[in-house]
């Protein structure tokens, strides 16, 4: 059993957001995406789970834009690209599940 703080792993940055990996496991990659307000990550197409942990942010999935709150949880089906952006005031913390 591998534990890890995920908290003191989350960091931010000015100039880019930052995808901090958290565990590898065969088949599973979860990772920290961590936000300041007006940033954005596209991830690539493929199944995708985001969870928010803190902060608020918008998902584009398929034409489509979403506003996601702390606790809300967003899956990407496959062959589906999306994009996660900061939106308001907070920095954002997701917490990104997908297969390696």
């Amino acid at each position: 059993m591998d534990v890890v703080n995920a908290i003191s792993k989350v960091r931010f940055s000015a100039a880019k957001p930052q995808l901090v990996s958290l565990q590898k496991v065969p088949g599973l990659s979860i990772s920290l995406l961590c936000m300041q307000p007006g940033q954005s990550f596209p991830l690539p197409p493929g199944p995708h789970t985001c969870y928010v942990v803190t902060g608020s942010a918008l998902v584009t999935c398929g034409g489509s834009t979403t506003p996601l709150a702390p606790g809300h949880c967003v899956a990407a089906q496959d062959g589906e690209a999306h994009l996660l952006a900061c939106r308001g005031e907070d920095r954002a913390v997701c917490l990104v599940y997908r297969p390696e």
